[in-house]
């Protein structure tokens, strides 16, 4: 059974990657494409759930929010140090005071400041309100470059007047979020065939069993307990 994937992608190039990517799996698996960043991939999210994905694969910023909203696992695009670091070699080219959007303290700033004799602010954000205030205080504060994982990053730190810097990263980041959300899929899958197995063999004991909480409180009961007991699961 082929397994359906949801790609998020914040900038276009991801999915022509993504192409590239998935061609190389034994079994293939199916990708749903939509553009969306933050609160705004949450319905793109969600539509592609109801159409089949049973995992969806986002930039990290994008995937925390999406946590939250849908019912399938969400794998996060992991951006390396490195590809940081690619996009610092680029910004220093237009300033040496840059600002870096990112969900999660990024670790060996400091290292990256004194090998480029640059400074470089961490702008974090938990939704898309941090985001736009953080963004804009750097402007603020005097950053001129701002480094950004998404067109908008890009587009807005333009708007404000600073430079913008795409981070991108190689197929092997891609590769290894595919992976990850075919891994999952598969766990859940398995564990909801085991689930229908015990519930059919609970459903199925001559045996009369009933559960109950701490409290004393019956959680549940199969047909054989309403039998024995000769009372409707209702009056259970």
């Amino acid at each position: 059974m082929k397994i359906n994937i949801g790609l998020i992608y914040s900038f276009s190039t991801q999915v022509e990657m993504a192409k590239i990517v998935v061609e190389e799996f034994q079994n293939k698996p199916k990708l749903f494409f939509g553009y969306g960043i933050l609160d705004d991939a949450i319905p793109v999210a969600k539509k592609m759930v109801t159409d089949g994905a049973v995992a969806i694969i986002a930039m990290g910023g994008t995937a925390k929010v999406l946590e939250e909203h849908v019912s399938v696992p969400v794998i996060p695009i992991r951006v390396g140090i490195l590809d940081i670091i690619k996009a610092v070699e680029i910004a220093k080219n237009f300033s040496h005071k840059i600002a870096i959007t990112t969900e999660i303290p990024v670790k060996g700033i400091d290292l990256i400041e004194k090998l480029y004799n640059v400074t470089v602010k961490q702008i974090i954000f938990t939704d898309k309100n941090d985001f736009l205030y953080g963004l804009t205080k750097a402007v603020h504060d005097g950053c001129e470059v701002i480094i950004g994982k998404s067109k908008l990053a890009v587009e807005l730190a333009e708007q404000y007047g600073a430079k913008g810097v795409l981070v991108t990263y190689d197929t092997d980041i891609l590769s290894e979020a595919i992976n990850e959300a075919i891994r999952m899929a598969v766990l859940r899958r398995r564990e909801r065939e085991q689930y229908i197995l015990l519930e059919t063999i609970f459903d199925t004991l001559s045996e009369g069993i009933i559960v109950v909480d701490r409290n004393a409180t019956i959680t549940r009961f199969n047909l054989a307990a309403s039998h024995i007991l000769r009372r409707l699961p209702k009056e259970m």
